[in-house]
């Protein structure tokens, strides 16, 4: 399924009214409400002139090109409200892309971009029965009042780390996970042709991240959610592997950036590629450069990188 989150645009603002409407939680055996209740002042709050106050901020899931989720934030007197200055959160998708994962990963998104502009904390108010109230607890709400129908949960943004996925440095014990990784790159890139022999290059491939993890000559770093694998990234201090150039010792290799369907524009490629640089800077080297695809220039662009010959490299700070 092809998704992605990304920020709402002006004119589709009005899209809102159908995910307040479907953010409405019916259980189970009742009838839906009609669709006019979301005029009532109370649910009216939370779309009517949406774009137009400070702290405005929604996040829409596409898939296929087609919008099918949203979250959204205001600071608002809502269900949810707290304090003043709090925003508080509203998330609803269709019926159909519900149970898939997109639900949790606006979420994600919407923290990360609250933390990212000095917000301390977000609220929001939950039917007890709703099913959402995990994946509120999974991304870090909790529970801090109640009455007989809701729960009012608040997440306190400045306990998350930078990211809220887990960012794990690659071992031995991890190196079946970096070859895969490398034959999609690998794909992607055009740099495997149909006659390529597969297993000489996963044996090329498990070769050198052996000695090259031992020796400290690479470091990687693999992304989960929850368990699930959804990115990759490495630096390479001195030899490479042969698909790529061969820079000397003075140069750091970022190679194999990889993020998987779903999980892009969610700042995990951004965030990987800060954890090499970090590492990169820390043996000295005098130069960092990578090959990029036209669709990843844009990120290391805006990381820092420029274009030279047949390589990016990372402008001297």
């Amino acid at each position: 399924m092809n998704n992605r989150i990304r920020e709402i645009k002006s004119n589709e603002y009005k899209v809102l009214d159908d995910f307040l409407y479907e953010a409405i939680f019916i259980p189970e055996g009742v009838e839906a409400p009609p669709r006019d209740i979301i005029e009532a002042p109370e649910l009216q709050v939370y779309v009517q002139d949406f774009g137009t106050q400070e702290g405005d901020i929604c996040f829409v899931a596409e898939v296929e090109g087609n919008i099918v989720g949203a979250v959204w934030v205001r600071i608002m007197d809502d269900y949810g409200h707290v304090e003043d200055g709090v925003p508080s959160f509203a998330i609803s998708l269709y019926k159909e892309y519900r149970g898939l994962g997109i639900g949790t990963a606006l979420m994600k998104k919407m923290l990360t971009e609250l933390k990212n502009r000095g917000y301390q904390k977000t609220s929001l108010a939950v039917q007890k029965a709703n099913y959402a109230v995990k994946m509120y607890q999974n991304v870090g709400f909790k529970i801090v009042d109640e009455n007989e129908e809701e729960y009012i949960m608040v997440c306190k943004l400045d306990s998350l780390p930078n990211s809220i996925f887990k960012y794990k440095k690659a071992t031995i014990e991890d190196i079946d996970e970096l070859v895969r990784t490398r034959i999609i790159v690998l794909r992607a890139a055009n740099k495997l042709s149909d006659d390529t022999d597969l297993s000489v290059v996963e044996q090329e491939s498990y070769t050198y991240y052996k000695r090259a993890l031992e020796s400290g000559e690479h470091i990687a770093y693999l992304v989960y959610d929850n368990g699930t694998f959804v990115g990759a990234g490495g630096v390479s201090f001195y030899q490479v592997m042969p698909t790529y150039h061969n820079p000397s010792g003075e140069k750091a290799y970022i190679m194999n950036m990889y993020t998987a369907p779903g999980y892009r524009r969610q700042g995990i490629a951004f965030h990987t590629l800060d954890l090499l640089v970090k590492a990169a800077k820390e043996q000295g080297v005098s130069q960092i450069v990578l090959e990029a695809t036209d669709m990843g220039r844009p990120l290391y662009e805006r990381y820092g990188f420029v274009k030279m010959e047949d390589e990016m490299e990372l402008k001297k700070e």
